[in-house]
């Protein structure tokens, strides 16, 4: 994809040779629209994501939201079936008392193979 943004350090308003007082009318707290969507364009451009990959990983992100109470739940109960007591409190328990270990177990393997597959996407 073709670079829209140059490769430096510089501030914004040195490369457009911006004349505005920063922090005046046209240029609120010294971060003016034109700066912000110039500074969000150069942050993309540099992870090197093209947009596909971009948007997959944002859908991995998405479908992982819960990951982290998974993974605390999985290492917090292990392979350990809860008392009828913590089962309710439990957000793989259910009124059957079906064997919550057996369902935060599937949660946790479908959390690991989302994970690995948006590395896989970063990594290219």
């Amino acid at each position: 994809m073709k670079r829209l943004t140059v490769e430096t350090d510089l501030p914004f308003c040195d490369i457009a040779k911006c004349d505005f007082i920063p922090g005046g009318s046209f240029c609120e707290d010294g971060r003016c629209d034109q700066r912000r969507c110039y500074e969000k364009l150069r942050e993309y451009e540099r992870s090197d994501l093209e947009p596909e990959t971009l948007r997959k990983a944002q859908g991995l992100l998405k479908e992982l939201k819960d990951a982290r109470q998974t993974v605390e739940l999985m290492d917090a109960c292990g392979k350990r079936v809860c008392s009828s007591e913590e089962h309710w409190g439990c957000p793989y328990g259910n009124e059957g008392m079906t064997d919550c270990a057996v369902l935060l177990e599937a949660a946790y393997e479908d959390t690991v193979e989302k994970l690995l597959a948006l590395k896989e996407t970063l990594e290219g």
